[in-house]
């Protein structure tokens, strides 16, 4: 189990959201911005973030609070050639 996996499975107390973050059920302590939830998650931040399919621009991601139900996509871009 990795640490995202281990962190979506806190129940929080009583308090707890859930929100679909890239496909899985997640559970976070309560409402939280989206900046919180990468330090809660432990995530880097050198990613897009889409909630409810908009597109959160890094610059507002201390202030998109994230509410019970939403759905959350992290996408990071790999680089190759």
């Amino acid at each position: 189990m990795n640490i995202l996996e281990e962190k979506a499975d806190f129940a929080g107390n009583g308090q707890a959201i859930e929100i679909c973050l890239n496909g899985k059920v997640c559970k976070l302590p309560g409402k939280m911005t989206v900046k919180e939830m990468f330090s809660f998650l432990q995530l880097n931040r050198e990613v897009v973030v889409e909630v409810n399919r908009e597109i959160i621009p890094k610059t507002l991601f201390s202030l998109r609070v994230l509410e019970n139900r939403d759905v959350v996509e992290i996408v990071h871009f790999v680089g190759g050639g």
